[in-house]
């Protein structure tokens, strides 16, 4: 498979309020639906504590109306750790996920605590 792109597709402070979504922006929408499969690698700069950041990917056809799509992807984050701590999932695959014409990302964090900073990148490939 040849790779079609390798983007930071989400960079921000997220957890202001329990499990308050924060999405991709969506000049990133049209290039990651032009994949046959996409893998997802989440990073996780910063964290005021232990934390759970997850990871939800939508689908359209239009850019509107929005569709989720299979089960969250977690990372699961020690403080004592340091930081920065990450890991790569491989979220759609042809035949086992047809995405729409746009695909979007969606982060959550599991606490209320602010300042949980997250990036997301997506490298996608075609068939």
């Amino acid at each position: 498979m040849a790779r079609l792109f390798n983007v930071q597709v989400f960079n921000n402070n997220i957890g202001n309020a329990s499990n308050t979504s924060y999405f991709s922006d969506s000049q990133y929408n049209d290039l990651m639906g032009q994949a046959d499969s996409i893998a997802f690698e989440i990073i996780c700069d910063a964290a005021p504590g232990n934390e759970t950041v997850s990871v939800q990917y939508w689908h359209s056809n239009d850019n509107v109306n929005w569709t989720q799509v299979g089960s969250s992807f977690t990372l699961t984050v020690t403080a004592a750790n340091g930081f920065p701590q990450s890991t790569i999932v491989n979220t759609m695959s042809l035949g086992t996920f047809t995405p729409g014409g746009f695909v979007r990302v969606q982060c959550k964090a599991t606490s209320n605590a602010s300042g949980v900073a997250v990036r997301v990148i997506a490298c996608g490939r075609t068939q």
